[in-house]
């Protein structure tokens, strides 16, 4: 079946030559960037936090380099202890984007959203051949995982792996901007903001804070449980049940629970939280940063890939791990009101300035010009392996 569809694929490519602004509208994500200053970000010199990121992220390869029998060894051990679709093989060769199905998996006929971006920056940026494994999980480590999942036997074999935020003790992990930050998820968050920030300026919002978000870790019942003796400035509930129908039904009695509430509701409050969801929360922490609000977040050692550019007290009030000071921080707020505008400030012009989409595109093009400069990789062996497995699926041109 397999062949089948590659020898498709092919037949397919040579009867129907589609224009490259054809191609564009189908298989990328190009309308969510202002090309003018996408082109502009990547023909100049990167944020200085960018680079000491993506250099630190990549520590560990760069005196030994990343083989492909590394990279063969690390998805090989992934496949034996974790066996998950959102764990995947890609492959970049003559800049052109290649997907490894495992014979249990069906190959899908249509693009994911980081396959998207990738094909959007295939489209502007030219990349060294590379191999690389991407999780979708929302960082590491997930509450389904073995910490050590990705650890080969011989660590020597050892390849990293891109995911999206992590802890940050965990090694070879390459951090990039998650899905959601990367489509018209975060586009969207962005075009609702931007025109309500001008209509509710600071001086129009309530010494009030807001939070709405699902139950993946207890910290977040500890805010609700502060916002229940705190109603008449906190209002912080789930908006999500869980899967125990007795569980949700003690929450529920407890109060725990809210509606949704509107971009609007959220943006009349002064005071923003965001506490770590899965690993960390994405793009929770960026679209309050863009807020004009000012953000309380909690610190912990969870990490996305902008994290080392924003600093508390200058970009957000800091609460610590167990939100025990989070009563006494909004009350300092209440009296500091002035200072707090100044982090909201700057809070807002850090991601109007490196939070954009087209700085998300940046930072994810730079992470895989990193990777081919780390790594080296034979086209010709390459190619004909590829040939030879049916499992490896030339995805570039998938909807055309």
């Amino acid at each position: 079946m397999k062949i089948l569809f590659l020898i498709f694929i092919s037949t397919t490519l040579l009867a129907d030559q589609i224009s490259d602004e054809k191609w564009c509208k189908k298989e990328t994500l190009s309308h969510l960037l202002d090309e003018e200053k996408f082109l502009h970000k990547i023909q100049s010199s990167p944020p200085g936090w960018m680079e000491e990121q993506i250099a630190e992220d990549f520590s560990n390869f760069l005196s030994k380099g990343i083989s492909k029998t590394q990279v063969d060894e690390t998805f090989s051990q992934i496949r034996k202890t974790l066996p998950h679709p959102r764990i995947i093989r890609y492959r970049i060769i003559n800049n052109e984007l290649y997907r490894f199905f495992p014979e249990e998996e069906p190959i899908s006929l249509a693009d994911n959203n980081i396959e998207k971006a990738l094909k959007t920056l295939l489209h502007y940026c030219s990349f060294k051949d590379i191999d690389f494994i991407l999780s979708y999980f929302d960082g590491i480590p997930h509450r389904k995982l073995p910490n050590d999942f990705h650890i080969t036997a011989n660590k020597e074999l050892q390849a990293p792996i891109l995911f999206s935020a992590k802890k940050k003790a965990v090694p070879h992990i390459i951090l990039i901007p998650d899905w959601r930050s990367v489509s018209d998820w975060w586009a969207s968050d962005i075009s609702t903001i931007l025109p309500l920030m001008k209509k509710i300026p600071w001086e129009k919002k309530k010494d009030f804070a807001l939070w709405r978000g699902s139950l993946t870790k207890a910290i977040r019942l500890k805010l609700c449980e502060i916002s229940s003796q705190n109603p008449t400035f906190i209002d912080a509930k789930l908006n999500q049940k869980v899967s125990d129908p007795l569980r949700q039904e003690d929450l529920g009695k407890k109060g725990f629970y809210g509606q949704r509430v509107s971009w609007e509701e959220f943006l009349q409050s002064k005071y923003a939280f965001t506490v770590d969801g899965v690993c960390c929360a994405a793009p929770a922490v960026q679209w309050r940063l863009l807020s004009n609000s000012v953000t309380f977040k909690q610190e912990s050692d969870e990490i996305q890939w902008f994290y080392r550019a924003i600093q508390p007290n200058i970009h957000y009030i800091p609460l610590k791990n167990d939100l025990s000071n989070l009563v006494d921080k909004i009350e300092w707020a209440k009296q500091n009101d002035s200072l707090c505008r100044e982090i909201a400030d700057r809070s807002t012009e850090f991601a109007l300035n490196h939070l954009m989409m087209e700085d998300v595109y940046l930072y994810f093009s730079l992470v895989l010009k990193k990777y081919g400069s780390v790594q080296n990789l034979n086209r010709r062996v390459v190619e004909k392996e590829m040939k030879k497995n049916p499992n490896w699926v030339n995805i570039h041109y998938r909807k055309s």
